[in-house]
């Protein structure tokens, strides 16, 4: 028989304890004796695990039986243990992999360049260990072997029953640098595949009136780089010369919904929204609430600024003291605090707020609702490999357009190196085969994936570490809130609403 490892999270508010399970994201209300039946379950034997039980909590004067019983349930329907068995050694089939998944990316980065300075870019030399700025550029015959190369591997999954449209998205640096580029990209590509999705994302500077004209009127989806309100957007976007952005980004992203809305015409924005502990969160949600009628239809995303090996934190810690910043550590907590007090616990909270800031607080119970029955694929929450294909302007194939040219997968002259795909995927699939990953509590909720590899192919300690505190606190304040009565299911139902738009825009 197999030894048996445990993966539970113990959790506790001020009235009660829990458990969570980390085999299906569920949890179950845990107070001590059932805390310690869970983790000696097969440690002992029942009569005598009964016995240390009650001896271990004899004043509580429990039927711990009767306890028993009910974790033998738990634990025979799939619950906080798992099998400690070897790993299959059977290769990874990436390409099989790819082309069953039920998405389909290209993403084509135009260009390295950029007329912005973000001091949290990966380009930025606050990222020493990633690539730094440079003047490369795609040109057409490189963009046109991509888009090729891609519908090729689209038809596959097509056969395959892949219902979805072909989506390109426009990338850089800065994508608009490129606007002649993106109009040839576009017109090939919609002569091999009409019905094909266009996305760019861009800092929205340099969006002319003939731009806004051409994307409204090829439908293309537009995500916009805003960090909400101007104070807390121009601390760290700026242009090369380091005068702030948000005025001009602002007034063309104003623009471009008034052509829209003169035309008659519903056509959803989306906003990329990067923050870290000095942001002051709630006022971001409440700019967006406060311009919710300009940007309607649209959803935030909301990512934190990456805290690993970079110099940009002490940075930060610099201009407040120096006093060039004005603004406190504990912003992105106590914003948190008052969007929860919002949220879950005033007496009215308006519906447009609750989709704004209701991501902000929903994010790890999203991942663990989808994967409640414990139904993992092999990369877990990550991208099937080559879902998404990133192309550099030399026509360096990555996974994602986050990676740089990390694990480089192809080019587009010799297309996809389908053994380059399985090692970086081995790798990945490697790491959430280690102990400390296989067995974590947290695993339905976490979003490890390729991105966080590093150089040796691990994801850092660093990264776990952070995660499950983050975890544990979300867990801690959402169970508060539901102990009080309070309706915290509405603020998901706003949630999953969102998802189903971005499901159907992708």
């Amino acid at each position: 028989m197999s030894k048996k490892r445990l993966s539970m999270m113990p959790f506790k508010t001020d009235k009660f304890s829990y458990a969570l399970d980390g085999n299906t994201g569920r949890v179950i209300v845990a107070d001590k004796p059932t805390l310690y039946i869970i983790s000696h379950f097969h440690k002992f034997e029942k009569e005598e695990l009964l016995k240390k039980t009650k001896g271990k909590f004899a004043e509580l004067h429990q039927d711990y039986l009767t306890t028993y019983n009910y974790v033998s349930s738990l634990i025979n329907m799939g619950m906080f243990y798992l099998s400690e068995k070897e790993d299959s050694d059977s290769p990874i089939d990436s390409k099989e992999l790819a082309i069953n998944s039920n998405q389909s990316q290209l993403i084509l980065i135009l260009t390295e360049k950029c007329n912005l300075r973000c001091e949290y870019c990966i380009y930025n030399d606050k990222y020493p260990k990633e690539m730094g700025y440079s003047d490369e550029e795609m040109d057409f015959e490189t963009a046109k072997k991509a888009v090729d190369m891609y519908y090729e591997l689209h038809m596959e999954r097509v056969k395959r029953g892949h219902k979805r449209f072909p989506v390109i998205t426009m990338y850089g640096g800065e994508p608009l640098l490129k606007f002649d580029l993106i109009k040839k990209v576009m017109e090939y590509a919609k002569g091999l595949m009409p019905d094909t999705l266009f996305y760019t994302t861009t800092n929205g500077t340099l969006l002319s009136e003939k731009m806004m004209d051409y994307f409204i009127n090829n439908r293309i989806i537009i995500t916009f780089s805003i960090d909400g309100f101007k104070e807390n957007h121009d601390r760290n976007r700026v242009f090369v010369n380091g005068m702030p952005t948000f005025e001009r980004a602002f007034k063309n992203i104003k623009r471009l919904q008034e052509k829209k809305k003169e035309q008659n015409i519903e056509q959803i924005i989306s906003f990329n929204c990067c923050f870290d502990q000095y942001t002051d969160v709630y006022k971001v949600a409440k700019f967006f609430e406060e311009h919710y009628d300009l940007f309607n239809p649209f959803f935030v995303l909301y990512n934190q600024i990456n805290p690993f090996d970079t110099l940009y934190f002490d940075w930060c810690d610099e201009q407040v003291k120096t006093g060039k910043w004005n603004f406190d550590k504990n912003n992105f907590k106590n914003a948190m605090q008052k969007i929860e007090h919002e949220l879950y616990e005033a007496e009215t909270c308006d519906d447009h707020f609750q989709q704004v800031a209701g991501p902000l607080v929903m994010k790890d119970f999203v991942l663990s609702i989808r994967n409640k029955d414990g139904q993992q694929q092999i990369t877990r929450n990550s991208c099937i490999p080559t879902s998404k294909i990133a192309v550099s302007p030399d026509g360096t194939l990555t996974l994602c357009e986050k990676m740089c040219k990390k694990y480089p997968i192809g080019t587009v002259e010799k297309g996809l190196d389908w053994k380059a795909v399985d090692g970086v995927t081995e790798k990945l699939v490697r790491h959430f085969n280690s102990d400390s990953c296989k067995y974590c509590p947290i695993r339905t909720m976490c979003e490890a994936c390729f991105m966080f590899l590093d150089e040796n192919g691990r994801i850092k300690p660093s990264f776990c570490k952070s995660k499950k505190m983050a975890v544990k606190k979300n867990l801690e304040s959402y169970f508060a809130k539901k102990e009080k009565g309070f309706d915290v299911m509405k603020v998901y139902n706003h949630t999953s609403d969102l998802d189903s738009v971005k499901e159907m825009v992708k």
